[in-house]
């Protein structure tokens, strides 16, 4: 917390805890009580191919035990937590993803954004490498190889209160337009990462703190690359 946002209240609930919501006459079908606050939930996987989906939720708006593949259709989400989880892959192909409000946006152990509009808020990251379960990766733990977030394709607009996009692993820009507006505060950057960072096409406009916002490590390819400190 701390950063652009610090008393946001996402989806109607505020993230220092503070709510009028009265989870306690949530039911499910059956008449039992409702336990998770997440709109979407599955100890499975998660496909979305078409169609609309709008979900404001305290929690998750969508969240998958192994992965998440968004192919196509219209999502309108806005959380108190992660919009959109999967605790292995995302892949986001097509469709038009608006994000309004979230703690980060896009979460999962490997992200991949080939296509698609994705337009995302967050209090916090904007498009973040975590661990299994929701907890984020400790970034001083070995075995980092299989955690990337990469974008080939697609527009995609980040508004960050924290980091823009923050991988625990690598990163990769290769085609695309990519913005990304992250706090003005030394904490954060508009791309953080531990391994590495390969731009070698596409456009990516960053915006975000000097202090923290990291440069790629290899810049390769036909692309257009304009960093700037927010002031």
């Amino acid at each position: 917390k701390g950063g652009r946002f610090p008393s946001a209240k996402h989806g109607g609930f505020s993230t220092d805890g503070n709510t009028n919501f009265d989870f306690s006459n949530l039911v499910s079908g059956d008449g039992s009580t409702v336990c998770s606050k997440k709109g979407i939930k599955t100890g499975g996987s998660v496909e979305i191919s078409g169609g609309s989906v709008d979900i404001s939720s305290a929690d998750d708006c969508i969240n998958a035990r192994t992965d998440i593949v968004i192919n196509d259709g219209a999502l309108s989400l806005s959380s108190g937590d992660d919009a959109i989880h999967a605790d292995k892959n995302m892949f986001i192909n097509g469709g038009d993803i608006s994000v309004a409000a979230s703690y980060t946006a896009v979460e999962g152990m490997n992200i991949e954004i080939n296509g698609g509009t994705v337009d995302i808020t967050s209090y916090y990251d904007g498009i973040a490498v975590a661990g299994g379960n929701g907890a984020a990766v400790n970034k001083g733990q070995n075995n980092t190889a299989d955690r990337n977030i990469g974008i080939s394709g697609g527009v995609v607009t980040i508004d960050a209160g924290g980091d823009g996009i923050d991988s625990t692993g690598t990163a990769s820009i290769t085609g695309g337009i990519v913005s990304v507006f992250s706090a003005n505060n030394s904490n954060f950057g508009a791309v953080v990462y531990s391994d590495s960072f390969v731009l070698s096409g596409g456009v990516l406009a960053a915006f975000g703190s000097a202090e923290k916002t990291m440069a790629p490590t290899l810049v390769a390819g036909p692309c257009i690359s304009v960093c700037a400190e927010i002031s």
